[in-house]
């Protein structure tokens, strides 16, 4: 039986900064009455937020500042939501 990854899906907030989220396949697909950006919000793991030019990963302190710079063009490729 194959196992289905998760997607990782970058959203907009409303601030104009951008979060990157780890969304599980079974939230992705269409629900009435939410977007993708929502279902990402509401049900992925935060990856990264983009605070101006910078890059931040969540940690359990706080925010660190992602300086590899393979990293942020990765995260700066995620899917729009």
């Amino acid at each position: 039986m194959p196992v289905l990854s998760d997607s990782i899906l970058a959203v907009n907030l409303p601030s104009g900064d951008r979060a990157v989220y780890s969304v599980p396949p079974h939230h992705v697909n269409d629900r009435p009455g939410t977007t993708l950006a929502e279902r990402a919000r509401d049900y992925g793991t935060l990856l990264a937020t983009q605070f101006g030019a910078d890059w931040y990963r969540p940690t359990a302190t706080g925010m660190k500042l992602i300086d590899d710079n393979r990293t942020i063009t990765l995260l700066e490729r995620a899917t729009e939501a």
